[in-house]
């Protein structure tokens, strides 16, 4: 798993709204809507669905 703070989350919304899918507001945490948009951003994606992992990251392109 990830280590997530806020800047982490923050840097997710702001990928998963730029891919497309919908994170709800930006505000830093992961709410429903951030929690369907990468639940499905997972899926489109084959890959597991689940805890924030590494791999959902270089999905979105966001580097640590």
């Amino acid at each position: 798993q990830a280590d997530i703070n806020v800047e982490l989350i923050h840097t997710i919304q702001r990928a998963l709204k730029a891919k497309g899918y919908d994170p709800g507001p930006l505000d830093n945490v992961i709410g429903p809507l951030t929690k369907a948009a990468m639940k499905k951003k997972k899926k489109d994606n084959n890959l597991p669905i689940g805890a924030l992992d590494y791999d959902t990251l270089k999905a979105l392109g966001v580097t640590k």
